[in-house]
């Protein structure tokens, strides 16, 4: 693979003095989120990111989405979310259902700091957000002199936020962006081989991102639902041999996987084994987070279940960088670019995807 993405624009080069921010987050936390505990990794990783906008910038705001509304749900609101972003930044965040709100609420500072923090309602309540409109574009765009990604978890989705935004506002990406970028790019550049990436979960999408993997990858594992819903056959594709009752993989899969692992150079992990929440699945789950967790090679991990399984076992730690993102992490692997990515790269050599045989990759 020839193309680079270290040359991203970043936040730490931009100049914030008398502008105002527009943050984008990932917001999107567990929907049994009340506001209180629940998985805070996605809030914790943006906060280097919002200190720096703070402690520099003219104003600050700052935007994200949360599950997939249609039209306003109470349920799925941000306030919460701006309720407990406030504790871990201890700084208030004044919270504004609507843009007519919004635009009431003045920049403050004292001394060098800034007091007024502002988060806007879930994006999603408006249609305008997954429709790319225009005209909700141009609403977002007042609202800032420059507009900062540190939403790796939605990269790799057209919206209005992020990916036409960054046609109408100077743009760069936050620290923790700028990290996943790195990861990935490890794997594309140099990677420790033999490369295994582990693929497990429900969704039968998941297998779209075979081909993609299987250029970069020396063995691709299989597991959860994915053995039996997958139709591609190659000689670098493990898939495992699944129980009696189809919701987790085999003792001798879990083995082999637990093998193949261990003698990696690089392993990637997305999706849970099984059925694994019921705590009657769980071994195979178990057996491959374990493994991953002892792997001395450099491991990338992503996805909110496998995520789950992680903490439940207490191996979050042992991971050497464990993504914001499922779905983005793996696209961003197998088609080599995201759309947010491409939303900053001049028109004429922008590209929905890369296209990379596997010789460039």
């Amino acid at each position: 693979m020839n193309q680079s993405f270290l040359t991203l624009p970043s936040l730490e080069k931009a100049s914030l003095a008398g502008r105002r921010v527009l943050v984008r987050l990932d917001l999107d936390l567990p929907l049994d989120y009340h506001g209180h505990g629940g998985d805070l990794f996605r809030l914790k990783t943006a906060l280097p990111t919002l200190k720096k906008c703070l402690s520099e910038a003219a104003g600050v705001v700052l935007i994200g989405h949360r599950g997939r509304p249609q039209g306003r749900d109470t349920k799925l609101s941000l306030k919460p979310i701006a309720e407990e972003l406030g504790r871990l930044l201890n700084h208030p965040i004044i919270f504004v259902e609507n843009f007519v709100k919004l635009r009431g609420v003045k920049s403050e500072k004292s001394g060098e700091k800034l007091l007024n923090l502002v988060m806007l309602e879930n994006l999603r309540f408006w249609p305008g957000e997954t429709g790319a409109d225009p005209e909700f574009v141009n609403k977002l765009a007042v609202l800032g002199d420059l507009f900062v990604n540190e939403s790796f978890a939605s990269a790799h989705r057209q919206s209005a936020s992020a990916t036409s935004l960054p046609r109408r506002l100077p743009t760069v990406f936050g620290y923790r962006f700028l990290q996943e970028v790195a990861a990935v790019e490890r794997v594309f550049h140099s990677p420790a081989r033999p490369v295994v990436v582990v693929l497990g979960g429900a969704k039968a999408d998941k297998l779209d991102y075979l081909p993609g993997l299987l250029k970069i990858a020396d063995q691709v594992l299989l597991g959860g639902a994915l053995p039996r819903l997958n139709q591609l056959t190659n000689p670098r594709l493990v898939t495992a041999e699944l129980g009696s009752d189809g919701l987790d993989i085999s003792p001798a899969s879990r083995d082999q996987f637990a093998k193949l692992i261990s003698e990696a150079g690089t392993v990637i992990w997305n999706g849970p084994m099984g059925k694994f929440e019921d705590g009657s699945h769980m071994a195979g789950t178990e057996a491959v987070a374990k493994a991953v967790a002892a792997a001395s090679g450099f491991t990338l991990v992503g996805g909110g279940d496998t995520q789950a399984a992680l903490a439940k076992l207490k191996l979050t730690d042992k991971i050497k960088h464990l993504s914001t993102g499922g779905g983005a992490l793996m696209e961003f692997l197998s088609l080599g670019t995201l759309a947010a990515i491409e939303a900053v790269r001049p028109r004429e050599s922008s590209r929905a995807v890369s296209i990379m045989t596997s010789d460039e990759r």
